[in-house]
């Protein structure tokens, strides 16, 4: 009986040490909680906002190719003198859009690594969210223990429960704007950069002893856990041999920068830096002015070249006569309009220039199929070299009329040649 009673004292104290030896765990403060599921929910938004830019710049650039098409067709029409003032107008309007319009292959591939980099992180973030979520009292009505505050007093009970965190896939619809909340210019802005305990379920409540490192009461039981264990991508970082963690501080990682301790956040946060959002000064066709061949030194130095006969780059002394014979020739305001831009993009054409049967005219205006356009500009194209082969052949030189010296040429114009072009003088007389 005494060497029992002898015996027990030991093994008592051995139970009570093994019992007491590690103190538990506190569950993650609220507002680490509600900022990690707001910062997912942002980040859902990248694709649906990448894919929004990406689609209105394809549309600009597609109706960008449907304005020099028409302004081609409606060069192709006109008698060459004609023809010479509108190339500088077809230069500088290319000129301006592709000053306001990045190359589409430049802007698409910074834009899917940005989308990558977020839905990985999204995906790291919220599967450990989920995870400890889940990881409460059976029963606890959210006021024992778990691994996720909801408050001083309670835990969140369950990933259904996250606060603010996404429930799903968000659709691919428009996002017009770049989000930036959380995610800006200089890192994850809203993510607390130490555990705040004012809403934190403490330790002797919360029993969060999973995510304990302490040898004697953590994860692996009484064996204490490897150096550098981190969650939620590196955000938290657990203590060493220690029942207490860390949070990394990521709200200026452009400059104090994480790869080490948080990469998939650092990454994240480069990628996003390095795509930049499509320009919105679109290539309007109504706001294209005078102004704009003026500031465009190729468009000034066709029009020299063409329309003033000039030989040779245009000197400094000359530029101001060019820019002024351009201003008169052209006219400033609702005249450049009217008399050259409307007429080139509101122009009509007979259904056959685009090989369709029927009588009746395409409008210009509203068509924006490039296939239909391009065929009208491969018919008109094809009536210009027709008339300077005419021309060749009566010797009346190119002109649009189909007017000829006919001293000048032995052979009178047939039907046939001047059948697209029987305005006047010769061709009124064709054979």
């Amino acid at each position: 009986m005494g060497h029992n009673l002898l015996l027990s004292v030991p093994l008592t104290s051995i139970v009570a040490t093994r019992t007491g030896y590690a103190a538990n765990v506190a569950a993650l403060p609220k507002e680490q909680v509600m900022h990690l599921c707001s910062l997912p929910a942002e980040l859902a938004d990248y694709p649906a906002f990448y894919q929004s830019d990406l689609l209105g710049h394809v549309s600009a650039e597609h109706k960008m190719q449907q304005n020099e098409l028409k302004f081609r067709i409606y060069t192709a029409q006109r008698s060459p003198d004609e023809a010479k003032l509108m190339l500088p107008i077809m230069v500088a309007y290319t000129k301006k859009c592709k000053m306001s319009l990045s190359s589409l292959m430049t802007t698409i591939k910074p834009g899917l690594e940005a989308v990558d980099a977020s839905a990985y992180l999204s995906g790291r973030i919220m599967e450990s969210l989920e995870f400890l979520a889940d990881l409460h009292q059976d029963g606890g009505s959210g006021s024992a223990a778990g691994c996720l505050s909801a408050s001083s007093s309670k835990v969140v009970e369950g990933r259904a429960n996250l606060p603010g965190c996404p429930k799903k896939t968000r659709g691919i619809d428009g996002v017009p704007k770049q989000p930036s909340v959380h995610l800006t210019a200089k890192g994850f802005v809203n993510l607390p950069k130490a555990v705040e305990t004012t809403n934190q379920v403490a330790a002797g409540t919360a029993k969060c002893d999973i995510i304990g490192t302490q040898n004697g009461n953590s994860a692996p039981s009484a064996a204490q856990v490897a150096i550098g264990p981190t969650l939620l991508a590196g955000y938290v970082h657990l203590g060493q041999n220690s029942q207490e963690y860390s949070v990394t501080d990521l709200t200026n990682i452009g400059i104090n920068k994480k790869t080490t301790e948080a990469p998939h956040f650092q990454t994240a946060y480069e990628k996003h830096k390095v795509y930049t959002p499509i320009s919105k000064a679109t290539c309007d066709i109504a706001e294209f002015s005078v102004e704009d061949i003026l500031e465009d030194s190729a468009a000034t130095q066709l029009f020299a070249e063409l329309i003033m006969n000039k030989t040779g780059k245009v000197t400094e002394p000359e530029k101001q006569r060019v820019k002024d014979k351009i201003e008169q020739t052209y006219k400033k305001g609702n005249d450049f309009q009217k008399n050259w831009v409307d007429k080139a993009t509101k122009n009509k054409v007979p259904k056959k220039a685009a090989d369709e049967e029927g009588s009746g005219d395409i409008n210009l205006e509203s068509e924006d199929d490039i296939d239909k356009l391009r065929r009208i500009l491969n018919y008109y194209s094809a009536q210009s070299i027709k008339r300077e082969l005419m021309a060749a052949a009566t010797g009346t030189g190119s002109n649009q009329s189909c007017t000829y010296d006919q001293e000048a040429s032995k052979k009178t114009p047939t039907k046939e040649d001047c059948k697209e072009h029987t305005e006047k003088d010769a061709c009124q007389n064709a054979e």
